[in-house]
């Protein structure tokens, strides 16, 4: 008897190990799932902020040449693009100046805002893969 007890219990320790690697195995992939998912959304995030970002600009371009503002180009700004980008776009509204030399200031400033923020998906992307 006390053998077939021992035989038991050895086969319960076997079962419970082999639950734990495969709790320890799935855990992980599902980790890795996790990570490369977020990869793959902050890719995505930064390719759509790039082509509206490309829209918006030639309309923000054709703006200044004209002294207009399209509707979809600022609200593209103000709610779509990140915050650093919103805040120099408004920065721009409210500057009174709006001289050949300062609207080209703000354009640069608009798009470099954009680039930090594009870049800051990069950094995102890479400390996630380390």
């Amino acid at each position: 008897m006390s053998e077939a007890i021992v035989g038991l219990i050895g086969v319960l320790l076997g079962g419970l190990i082999s639950a734990l690697i495969q709790y320890g195995s799935n855990s992980s992939d599902y980790r890795k799932w996790k990570v490369d998912k977020k990869i793959e959304l902050l890719k995505e995030k930064k390719i759509n902020l790039k082509n509206e970002f490309k829209e918006s600009r030639k309309l923000f371009e054709i703006g200044l040449e004209q002294d207009t503002i399209s509707i979809d180009m600022a609200t593209d700004m103000y709610y779509i693009f990140p915050n650093n980008v919103s805040k120099a776009f408004k920065i721009f509204i409210d500057d009174d100046d709006k001289s050949e030399s300062s609207k080209k200031k703000h354009y640069y400033k608009i798009t470099k805002q954009m680039k930090i923020a594009l870049s800051k998906i990069d950094e995102d992307i890479e400390k996630l893969l380390e």
